[in-house]
Protein backbone atom coordinates (compact mmCIF):
# COMPACT_ATOMS: atom_id res chain seq x y z
CA UNK A 1 0.00 0.00 0.00
CA UNK A 2 1.09 3.58 -0.49
CA UNK A 3 -0.35 7.17 0.08
CA UNK A 4 0.26 10.08 -1.71
CA UNK A 5 0.08 13.74 0.39
CA UNK A 6 -1.43 17.30 -0.75
CA UNK A 7 -1.47 19.32 2.29
CA UNK A 8 -4.16 21.64 0.24
CA UNK A 9 -7.02 21.76 2.67
CA UNK A 10 -10.76 20.84 1.06
CA UNK A 11 -12.77 23.77 1.62
CA UNK A 12 -16.83 23.74 1.69
CA UNK A 13 -18.65 25.70 -0.97
CA UNK A 14 -20.59 28.52 0.33
CA UNK A 15 -22.81 28.83 2.52
CA UNK A 16 -21.85 25.54 3.90
CA UNK A 17 -18.09 25.95 5.28
CA UNK A 18 -19.98 28.80 7.66
CA UNK A 19 -22.69 26.45 8.02
CA UNK A 20 -19.87 23.48 9.37
CA UNK A 21 -18.97 26.00 11.67
CA UNK A 22 -22.46 26.46 13.55
CA UNK A 23 -23.40 23.38 13.21
CA UNK A 24 -20.48 22.10 14.75
CA UNK A 25 -20.49 24.68 17.66
CA UNK A 26 -24.33 24.18 18.12
CA UNK A 27 -23.57 20.35 18.88
CA UNK A 28 -20.45 21.67 20.96
CA UNK A 29 -23.28 23.39 23.49
CA UNK A 30 -26.31 20.93 23.42
CA UNK A 31 -25.05 17.86 22.90
CA UNK A 32 -23.00 15.42 25.64
CA UNK A 33 -20.42 13.84 22.66
CA UNK A 34 -16.92 14.09 23.67
CA UNK A 35 -15.60 16.50 19.92
CA UNK A 36 -12.67 17.35 19.13
CA UNK A 37 -11.94 18.89 15.69
CA UNK A 38 -8.65 16.91 14.59
CA UNK A 39 -6.61 17.29 11.05
CA UNK A 40 -8.08 14.35 8.70
CA UNK A 41 -6.33 12.94 5.68
CA UNK A 42 -9.25 13.23 2.48
CA UNK A 43 -9.43 10.36 0.27
CA UNK A 44 -8.97 12.39 -3.19
CA UNK A 45 -8.78 9.15 -5.27
CA UNK A 46 -7.30 5.92 -5.34
CA UNK A 47 -5.61 2.63 -7.65
CA UNK A 48 -6.14 -0.97 -6.95
CA UNK A 49 -4.28 -3.31 -9.43
CA UNK A 50 -1.79 -6.32 -8.97
CA UNK A 51 -2.38 -6.54 -5.31
CA UNK A 52 -1.37 -3.19 -4.81
CA UNK A 53 -3.51 0.11 -3.77
CA UNK A 54 -2.35 3.80 -3.76
CA UNK A 55 -3.73 6.75 -2.09
CA UNK A 56 -4.53 10.24 -2.98
CA UNK A 57 -5.06 11.92 -0.14
CA UNK A 58 -5.71 15.27 0.53
CA UNK A 59 -6.70 17.24 3.85
CA UNK A 60 -9.91 18.08 5.62
CA UNK A 61 -11.02 18.56 9.44
CA UNK A 62 -13.48 16.14 11.75
CA UNK A 63 -15.77 19.26 12.01
CA UNK A 64 -16.13 19.19 8.43
CA UNK A 65 -16.83 15.26 8.19
CA UNK A 66 -19.37 15.30 11.11
CA UNK A 67 -21.43 18.07 9.09
CA UNK A 68 -21.18 16.13 5.59
CA UNK A 69 -22.63 13.00 7.37
CA UNK A 70 -25.51 15.17 8.90
CA UNK A 71 -26.21 17.01 5.18
CA UNK A 72 -24.89 13.58 2.71
CA UNK A 73 -28.58 13.89 0.31
CA UNK A 74 -28.46 17.58 0.99
CA UNK A 75 -24.93 17.89 -0.86
CA UNK A 76 -24.82 15.22 -3.03
CA UNK A 77 -27.82 16.31 -5.01
CA UNK A 78 -26.89 20.01 -5.25
CA UNK A 79 -23.05 19.29 -5.81
CA UNK A 80 -22.29 15.77 -5.89
CA UNK A 81 -20.61 13.16 -4.47
CA UNK A 82 -16.88 14.72 -4.53
CA UNK A 83 -18.10 17.78 -2.04
CA UNK A 84 -18.01 15.52 0.86
CA UNK A 85 -15.02 15.67 3.47
CA UNK A 86 -14.45 11.77 2.39
CA UNK A 87 -12.14 11.98 5.94
CA UNK A 88 -10.28 8.30 5.77
CA UNK A 89 -10.63 6.27 8.95
CA UNK A 90 -8.74 3.04 9.49
CA UNK A 91 -10.20 -0.10 10.93
CA UNK A 92 -8.85 -3.48 12.24
CA UNK A 93 -9.68 -6.53 12.58
CA UNK A 94 -7.53 -8.03 15.32
CA UNK A 95 -7.49 -11.93 16.50
CA UNK A 96 -6.17 -13.40 19.75
CA UNK A 97 -3.72 -15.69 20.66
CA UNK A 98 -5.87 -17.86 21.32
CA UNK A 99 -7.86 -17.78 18.20
CA UNK A 100 -10.45 -15.28 19.64
CA UNK A 101 -11.71 -11.84 17.86
CA UNK A 102 -12.30 -8.81 19.97
CA UNK A 103 -14.58 -6.11 19.00
CA UNK A 104 -16.53 -3.05 21.24
CA UNK A 105 -20.08 -1.62 21.81
CA UNK A 106 -19.31 2.27 21.42
CA UNK A 107 -19.57 4.72 23.94
CA UNK A 108 -22.84 7.00 24.33
CA UNK A 109 -20.33 9.84 24.08
CA UNK A 110 -18.65 9.60 20.61
CA UNK A 111 -19.55 11.37 17.66
CA UNK A 112 -20.42 8.18 15.32
CA UNK A 113 -22.39 5.31 15.62
CA UNK A 114 -22.81 5.56 19.15
CA UNK A 115 -23.96 2.41 21.06
CA UNK A 116 -23.45 0.46 17.95
CA UNK A 117 -20.64 -2.80 17.81
CA UNK A 118 -17.41 -2.27 15.85
CA UNK A 119 -13.95 -3.19 15.39
CA UNK A 120 -11.06 -0.84 16.82
CA UNK A 121 -10.04 1.64 14.98
CA UNK A 122 -10.56 6.01 14.37
CA UNK A 123 -8.77 8.52 11.35
CA UNK A 124 -5.25 8.92 10.06
CA UNK A 125 -3.77 12.70 11.01
CA UNK A 126 -2.26 15.08 8.72
CA UNK A 127 -0.59 16.55 11.82
CA UNK A 128 0.50 13.33 13.46
CA UNK A 129 1.02 10.40 10.51
CA UNK A 130 3.27 11.95 7.99
CA UNK A 131 7.13 10.70 7.79
CA UNK A 132 9.02 12.54 5.63
CA UNK A 133 6.01 13.99 4.07
CA UNK A 134 4.42 10.76 3.16
CA UNK A 135 1.33 9.78 5.51
CA UNK A 136 2.06 6.84 7.77
CA UNK A 137 -1.16 4.98 8.01
CA UNK A 138 0.13 1.83 9.23
CA UNK A 139 1.22 4.18 12.47
CA UNK A 140 -1.93 5.82 12.68
CA UNK A 141 -3.72 2.04 12.70
CA UNK A 142 -0.69 1.18 15.74
CA UNK A 143 -1.34 4.27 17.38
CA UNK A 144 -5.51 3.25 17.72
CA UNK A 145 -5.27 0.27 18.93
CA UNK A 146 -3.13 1.28 21.81
CA UNK A 147 -5.46 4.20 22.82
CA UNK A 148 -8.35 1.90 22.23
CA UNK A 149 -7.53 -1.51 23.43
CA UNK A 150 -4.24 -1.24 25.23
CA UNK A 151 -2.38 -3.25 22.48
CA UNK A 152 1.18 -1.81 22.03
CA UNK A 153 3.72 -2.25 19.57
CA UNK A 154 5.87 -5.29 20.85
CA UNK A 155 1.95 -7.44 21.38
CA UNK A 156 1.25 -7.40 17.98
CA UNK A 157 2.67 -9.11 14.56
CA UNK A 158 2.75 -7.75 11.64
CA UNK A 159 0.18 -5.34 10.36
CA UNK A 160 -1.52 -5.86 6.85
CA UNK A 161 -3.53 -3.75 4.70
CA UNK A 162 -6.52 -5.78 3.63
CA UNK A 163 -8.27 -3.01 1.07
CA UNK A 164 -10.37 0.14 1.21
CA UNK A 165 -14.32 0.37 2.26
CA UNK A 166 -16.87 2.67 1.63
CA UNK A 167 -19.89 3.48 3.85
CA UNK A 168 -22.68 3.29 1.05
CA UNK A 169 -24.43 5.84 3.36
CA UNK A 170 -22.08 8.43 4.15
CA UNK A 171 -19.54 7.70 1.35
CA UNK A 172 -16.96 7.99 4.29
CA UNK A 173 -14.11 5.48 3.24
CA UNK A 174 -12.14 3.29 6.03
CA UNK A 175 -8.41 1.48 5.70
CA UNK A 176 -9.05 -1.76 6.44
CA UNK A 177 -5.95 -3.96 8.32
CA UNK A 178 -5.76 -7.21 10.24
CA UNK A 179 -3.40 -8.09 12.96
CA UNK A 180 -2.79 -11.28 15.31
CA UNK A 181 -2.30 -10.08 19.13
CA UNK A 182 0.64 -11.63 21.29
CA UNK A 183 -1.97 -11.72 24.11
CA UNK A 184 -5.00 -14.16 24.79
CA UNK A 185 -8.32 -12.90 25.57
CA UNK A 186 -8.01 -12.75 29.10
CA UNK A 187 -4.90 -11.02 29.02
CA UNK A 188 -6.62 -8.41 26.44
CA UNK A 189 -9.39 -8.00 29.19
CA UNK A 190 -7.20 -7.17 32.01
CA UNK A 191 -5.44 -5.01 30.22
CA UNK A 192 -7.52 -2.93 27.85
CA UNK A 193 -8.94 -1.13 30.72
CA UNK A 194 -5.41 0.25 30.71
CA UNK A 195 -6.37 2.17 27.49
CA UNK A 196 -5.90 5.85 27.30
CA UNK A 197 -9.44 5.97 25.25
CA UNK A 198 -11.33 3.58 27.10
CA UNK A 199 -14.04 5.72 27.96
CA UNK A 200 -14.94 5.07 23.85
CA UNK A 201 -15.99 1.64 24.31
CA UNK A 202 -18.92 0.66 27.15
CA UNK A 203 -18.39 -2.96 26.49
CA UNK A 204 -15.56 -5.25 25.03
CA UNK A 205 -16.37 -8.54 23.60
CA UNK A 206 -14.89 -11.39 21.75
CA UNK A 207 -15.87 -13.86 19.65
CA UNK A 208 -13.97 -17.33 17.85
CA UNK A 209 -12.69 -16.38 15.03
CA UNK A 210 -13.83 -19.37 13.40
CA UNK A 211 -15.69 -19.14 9.98
CA UNK A 212 -19.04 -20.97 11.76
CA UNK A 213 -18.64 -18.29 14.19
CA UNK A 214 -18.09 -15.04 11.90
CA UNK A 215 -20.96 -15.85 9.65
CA UNK A 216 -23.89 -16.68 12.42
CA UNK A 217 -22.44 -13.08 14.21
CA UNK A 218 -22.26 -11.29 10.81
CA UNK A 219 -26.01 -12.65 9.72
CA UNK A 220 -27.86 -12.60 13.77
CA UNK A 221 -26.00 -8.52 14.65
CA UNK A 222 -26.19 -7.07 11.02
CA UNK A 223 -28.11 -4.36 12.56
CA UNK A 224 -26.06 -3.97 15.83
CA UNK A 225 -22.86 -3.59 13.85
CA UNK A 226 -21.29 -0.38 12.68
CA UNK A 227 -20.69 -0.34 8.47
CA UNK A 228 -17.36 -0.02 9.08
CA UNK A 229 -17.25 -3.52 11.00
CA UNK A 230 -19.37 -4.81 8.69
CA UNK A 231 -17.02 -3.95 5.50
CA UNK A 232 -14.62 -4.59 7.78
CA UNK A 233 -15.34 -8.06 9.04
CA UNK A 234 -16.34 -9.10 5.49
CA UNK A 235 -12.94 -7.83 3.86
CA UNK A 236 -11.04 -10.13 6.21
CA UNK A 237 -13.04 -12.98 6.41
CA UNK A 238 -10.39 -14.97 4.50
CA UNK A 239 -7.69 -13.24 5.91
CA UNK A 240 -8.54 -13.89 9.38
CA UNK A 241 -9.29 -17.31 9.26
CA UNK A 242 -6.48 -18.25 6.97
CA UNK A 243 -4.07 -19.43 9.83
CA UNK A 244 -6.88 -21.13 11.62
Amino acid sequence: MEARYDAAPHILPAPHADLSLSHWQQLLETGDQHLFNGELFRLENYQAASQRLVLGLGHTCYRDQIYCNAHVAELVEAYGEAVLAHGLGVSAVAVTEDAYLPLMRRSHHVGEEPGKLDVFGGHAHPNQHLREGRPDLFRAMAEELRAELNVRAEDGAEFYCCGLVENLKTYTPDLVFTLRIRKTREEVLRSAPGASEAEELQELLFIPATKQALEIFLSTQHDALTPAAQASLQLCFGAVLQSY
